[in-house]
């Protein structure tokens, strides 16, 4: 008698059905656990230890290479689990014959379900199997074996080196993966498949039945409308992986900005730091209004001042006056580019958390402000640069002379005045 046979492919594996856990199959039924001997499991493998040891050092290699922690993937089995067009575990079901011709005490199929799985891993290196389940529990069901097994595909430039692919993996094995008239990599897989199957049975004496089915035929006006229909999901595939290569592509610009904007702050906090090094050294040099005026003493019976001329010491005055309002005005800016610096920390600590639109719009905005800042100290700098030693230079010598000359009447003015001078 011929019979049918079956190598049926699915996108969902179910292992604790598979491994009949109590918690699962007491709500089933269709199985009669009295029947339970009948069953054998000749490879059970968890399916997230398998991705461990498939694809950890994968996983470890690609983790070490992302310098954002956010791009790291902490577990491949959960990041398959989540995709949308990817499946964790596959499964494949086969039997050989159905009800009426075999049923479920059937020797001969049962070998011939073995053999197939035996030879699975040499014809398939590349669909790793980890579950292989003959269940002969099922009353008034057929003799079948569930085969679950995870697509390893290699040689990606993006991502994992070795990921879930499982046209790829098909790819690797030989099956051709382009698809015409309708016929792709996993169908023309799965009918060498059954090719094997049938060869098994053929040496085990069984004779196969190929039953005729009917192919409909679309009349031309509905032919053209799910053509049409095609092409347009065709044309939204590819805008929509454009549109994620344009992101990439965005995303990986935004990184170098931002890189370049850091090393930029960091150079400009460098020149900040010179810079207020540099007024520091000034403020040492100058004499402000008050140290001038307790030098001014008695004078003479002329109206001149004992040891320096008059008119020198009213340009130290002027100058000290002067010199008072610069750095008032240094002091401001100084203050308003310790706080566009701090806002520029803040930008770049905001830029780094920030993964996917303008990370460093803010960023680019501080680090200009704090760019502002520092081009105006450099001009308030440069102004008691040119100006202050212009007149200093006229009356150092001037000055040192009173100080010298002056002295014992200073300290003495100081204890009398000093407070007043004060307020």
């Amino acid at each position: 008698m011929a019979k049918t046979i079956s190598t049926h492919n699915g996108s969902v594996a179910r292992r604790e059905h598979n491994i009949r856990n109590p918690k699962v199959v007491d709500k089933q039924d269709h199985i009669d656990k009295s029947l339970s001997d009948g069953n054998e499991t000749l490879i059970d493998e968890h399916p997230r230890l398998a991705y461990k040891r498939i694809f950890g050092p994968a996983l470890d290699e690609y983790n070490a290479r992302q310098t954002r922690p956010e791009r790291r993937i902490k577990d491949y089995y959960s990041h398959i689990d989540a995709d949308q067009k990817k499946h964790p575990v596959y499964e494949m079901i086969v039997q050989v014959g159905d009800r009426n011709n075999t049923g479920i005490n059937a020797p001969v199929e049962r070998a011939v379900i073995k053999e197939f799985i035996h030879g699975w891993t040499e014809r398939n290196p590349n669909l790793e199997l980890i579950g292989a389940y003959i269940h002969a529990d099922e009353r008034d069901g057929t003799l079948h074996a569930h085969l679950d097994y995870i697509p390893v595909a290699h040689g990606y430039k993006n991502g994992l080196h070795t990921q879930n692919g499982l046209v790829k993996a098909l790819g690797e094995q030989g099956i051709d993966t382009m698809k015409r008239d309708g016929v792709t990599a996993q169908i023309r897989w799965e009918a060498r498949e059954n090719k094997v199957l049938e060869d098994i049975c053929n040496v085990h004496g069984i004779e196969v039945e190929h039953p005729k089915r009917e192919r409909k035929h679309l009349a031309t006006p509905e032919y053209k409308e799910v053509m049409a229909e095609v092409e347009s999901l065709r044309v939204t595939r590819d805008t929509l992986k454009n549109d994620v290569n344009m992101f990439r592509e965005r995303a990986e610009d935004v990184s170098r900005v931002i890189e370049a904007d850091k090393k930029d702050m960091e150079s400009l906090r460098k020149e900040r730091g010179e810079l207020k090094n540099e007024i520091k050294a000034l403020n040492s040099r100058l004499l402000n209004e008050r140290e001038i005026l307790l030098l001014k003493g008695k004078k003479t019976l002329t109206g001149a001042l004992k040891g320096v001329k008059y008119e020198d010491y009213e340009a130290a005055l002027r100058t000290a006056a002067q010199a008072g309002r610069y750095k008032a005005e240094r002091d401001r800016e100084a203050r308003r580019a310790d706080a566009a610096e701090r806002r520029a920390v803040e930008a770049e600590k905001k830029a780094e958390e920030a993964a996917n639109e303008s990370p460093s719009m803010m960023l680019q905005i501080e680090h200009r402000n704090l760019q502002y800042q520092l081009a105006r100290m450099k001009g308030r700098l440069k102004k008691l640069l040119d100006v202050v030693p212009e007149q200093f230079g006229a009356i150092k010598n001037a000055i040192g002379n009173i100080l010298r000359d002056r002295e014992p009447f200073r300290q003495d003015h100081m204890k009398g005045r000093g407070h007043e001078l004060e307020r």
